[in-house]
């Protein structure tokens, strides 16, 4: 997959219950499995991600949301981490 070019990212440690020590825990575990570095983030549920918490695991990137339309979900788009490129929409 990753020699196809596809990046590996993290959507949290553990779909259902989440503790903020789940950004580190899941960003080590794939970096352990696949041998690569993990920037990206993606919350499960297009739940909202704490910028700082990502930081400080050394998240790149927070992917919020897809850029299509899901009933009563906003669209986003893929928002780096302590800048200013990406913007939302609501």
């Amino acid at each position: 997959m990753i020699n196809e070019g596809h990046e590996v990212a993290s959507h949290s440690y553990c779909h259902t219950k989440f503790s903020t020590g789940d950004y580190e825990r899941s960003k080590k575990a794939l970096e352990a499995i696949t041998g690569v570095g993990v920037v990206g983030y993606r919350s499960p549920r297009m739940a909202g991600a704490d910028s700082e918490g990502l930081a400080r695991a050394g998240y790149k990137y927070d992917s919020p949301t897809n850029l299509c339309r899901w009933p009563g979900k906003s669209e986003n788009f893929k928002a780096e981490i302590g800048g200013s490129k990406g913007r939302r929409r609501r």
